[in-house]
């Protein structure tokens, strides 16, 4: 899990919802805002992709934890909010962090 500072308040969630550039992946998308402050992360997953709770937040633990891996690789501060499309319970580790890695160096995050 992300340490309070590095997720994302009510105010600047709603800014990068309405003004943040969106990167399409299969699995999710992203809404990219630039910030004075250091890169911080929201994930948004509905319940019309995963019912329970428990499945829903199994799903942000992973993101959340690809997400601090990569944290060191960032060279753009960015607000960033990645919107799950469909469920990506079942997929690997491995394929996840892929798409995750693509997604962010086509939002110019990491190199």
């Amino acid at each position: 899990m992300l340490p309070r500072s590095q997720r994302i308040s009510k105010e600047v969630f709603k800014e990068t919802q309405t003004k943040g550039l969106i990167f399409h992946s299969p699995l999710f998308f992203l809404k990219c805002s630039n910030t004075d402050s250091g890169s911080r992360f929201a994930v948004v997953i509905s319940k019309k992709i995963a019912k329970t709770a428990v499945i829903r937040n199994r799903v942000k633990r992973r993101i959340y934890s690809i997400v601090k891996d990569l944290i060191p690789r960032f060279v753009i501060k960015r607000s960033v909010v990645i919107t799950i499309k469909k469920n990506i319970e079942d997929i690997s580790h491995d394929v996840l962090k892929k798409e995750i890695e693509y997604a962010f160096v086509k939002s110019g995050l990491l190199k």
